[in-house]
């Protein structure tokens, strides 16, 4: 798995409400563009900023489009609402993974929680956290050092929900990912 080959460490946890975590919280949505059940819970802590960017066209679903909004004072740091395009394409969900991991590094996050639907399934879930950890890889060995502020290097990412993919994965990933779990 990307993860464990790009010193990024993955932890699947199964909380009673991904809107209580402090980081940045990432959702999908689909294309074209509706609310997955945790988006609508997002969508509702942030006052319906959601649903008022999808009615005005600024959301549309497509893979690997990204949308951040800031968070509320309990819960998460930043709402990251991801494309997934038609979903049906392995593909659609690594460039949703990949669109993660250009957010984090956007909102300089180390750490994250990203929300699965629980309609997708293993292979996809795998997708997006390869997308994630290409996403974040950066070669700068000989990079001359930057003239901004250093690139901020996302190094969790917890992953809730997924349904049976999220069991499939809690089983699975400690052997595959070994001690980054």
């Amino acid at each position: 798995l990307a993860a464990a080959r790009h010193g990024m460490t993955c932890h699947i946890v199964d909380p009673a409400n991904p809107l209580t975590a402090r980081t940045p919280l990432v959702v999908h949505v689909p294309s074209p563009a509706a609310l997955s059940a945790t988006a609508a819970d997002a969508d509702i802590a942030l006052g319906g900023v959601i649903t008022r960017a999808i009615k005005d066209g600024e959301i549309s679903g497509g893979a690997g489009e990204a949308t951040i909004f800031h968070g509320s004072d309990s819960g998460p740091t930043r709402v990251i609402v991801v494309g997934t395009g038609s979903g049906e394409v392995r593909e659609d969900w690594q460039r949703a993974g990949g669109a993660i991991a250009k957010a984090a590094s956007k909102v300089r996050a180390a750490k994250l929680t990203i929300a699965l639907p629980p309609e997708i399934d293993t292979a996809d879930a795998r997708a997006v956290l390869d997308g994630v950890a290409f996403g974040n890889y950066r070669f700068d060995r000989f990079r001359s050092a930057p003239d901004g502020p250093a690139h901020s290097t996302l190094s969790t990412v917890a992953l809730v929900g997924g349904g049976p993919a999220g069991a499939a994965l809690t089983a699975t990933s400690r052997s595959a990912l070994g001690s980054t779990v």
